[in-house]
């Protein structure tokens, strides 16, 4: 997650969606400042940019992987208001549904080097509905971006940031999950009908669909 008062600009990191790619990029595109709040995993070349976190009323959010806060999560832990989100320009990766399910369930089968977890091994957890990332109560407050075209939208936030370091390799982002997985993962459109719903509306929003 990247908040920035300065800049009026809000990066929500919707799981499974190369958000740690995109929070790179970001840092290394000269945009932000040591004022602006930066939330992620701490890359070697990033730690410096990840915030202390007691500093910040989390309460009970503590234990949440605080790199995929939510709008609503982000308001409760004190980072922004409503008010301001209504103003930013803000942004989430929107995913097709089905192969953001099967990659969160990958993400709870593989260890982060790629290694297979031991037999009952729960190694991540299930991503948050998508439709979190987007809507507090009804009310839309985070553009989509479509992590279909994951190249050409970090390129378009980096020209709408004016960013000083725009000409950068951009992170290639499996698109697909990994085949490997078991065949008796369930996948019911029926129980994931907002997501579905909502990608099929959201998804004529984004810039590149």
């Amino acid at each position: 997650m990247i908040i920035s008062h300065r800049k009026k600009f809000a990066f929500f990191a919707n799981q499974k969606t190369g958000s740690k790619a995109v929070g790179l990029v970001l840092r290394l595109s000269g945009v932000f400042d040591e004022n602006d709040i930066m939330i992620a995993q701490p890359f070697p070349a990033t730690r410096t940019a990840v915030i202390e976190l007691p500093a910040y009323n989390l309460g009970e959010h503590k234990s949440f992987r605080v790199n995929h806060l939510t709008p609503t999560k982000a308001i409760e832990a004190g980072f922004i208001t409503l008010e301001q989100l209504r103003e930013y320009d803000c942004y989430a990766f929107l995913r097709e549904p089905k192969e953001r399910f099967l990659a969160s369930r990958a993400s709870m089968i593989h260890d982060r080097n790629g290694n297979i977890a031991m037999p009952g091994r729960r190694v991540g957890g299930v991503a948050p509905p998508q439709h979190q990332f987007f809507f507090i109560d009804d009310e839309q407050v985070v553009e989509p971006l479509n992590f279909g075209d994951f190249e050409a939208e970090i390129k378009r936030l980096l020209v709408q940031l004016d960013a000083p370091y725009r000409h950068m390799d951009i992170p290639q982002i499996k698109q697909i999950y990994n085949t490997r997985l078991p065949k008796n993962i369930p996948y019911d459109e029926r129980q994931h009908i907002k997501d579905v719903v909502l990608y099929r509306k959201m998804i004529e929003q984004c810039a590149y669909s």
